[in-house]
């Protein structure tokens, strides 16, 4: 069973050879990449489709090289495990979030979270004028 539906990787067979050579390059890069990291995860579906299509182009340039023809697995993974993609530094707006204080310029005097918006909503001022946009909005465009 384990032949039948394996691949030589070790992996769960793909429906062709190239798609398990793409799946071992992309668990080695991505396995590389979780590991640079003090989370080892990714945070934001932002930050996935990031990774994904750096590796993607990566493997798109081995393909192109013809680097994998006539190579058995054992040689793939070696070539794979030599591929040092540079990563950029990402960081979660949530990391980037920091105390913001809310000033009323013209009463020379701050805020407190429960005072009436200026505008005369009659809502509180953060969750009218001082609002700002959270993290998963900011990640996914939605403000």
């Amino acid at each position: 069973m384990l032949h039948r539906f394996g691949n030589d990787y070790g992996m769960v067979r793909q429906s062709t050879p190239e798609l398990d050579d793409w799946r071992a390059f992309y668990s080695v890069q991505l396995q590389r990449y979780l590991q640079s990291k003090h989370t080892r995860q990714i945070v934001t579906d932002a930050e996935g489709d990031m990774i994904k299509d750096l590796i993607h182009d990566h493997w798109k340039q081995i393909r192109a090289r013809g680097l994998l023809e006539g190579r058995s697995a054992e040689q793939k993974l070696s070539i794979f495990r030599s591929v040092k993609i540079i990563f950029p530094f990402y960081v979660s707006p949530e990391i980037l979030e920091s105390k913001v204080v809310t000033v009323d310029f013209l009463n020379k005097s701050r805020l407190a979270a429960a005072d009436r918006c200026r505008c005369g909503s009659g809502m509180p001022f953060m969750m009218c004028c001082g609002r700002t946009e959270g993290a998963d909005e900011l990640s996914r465009g939605t403000f």
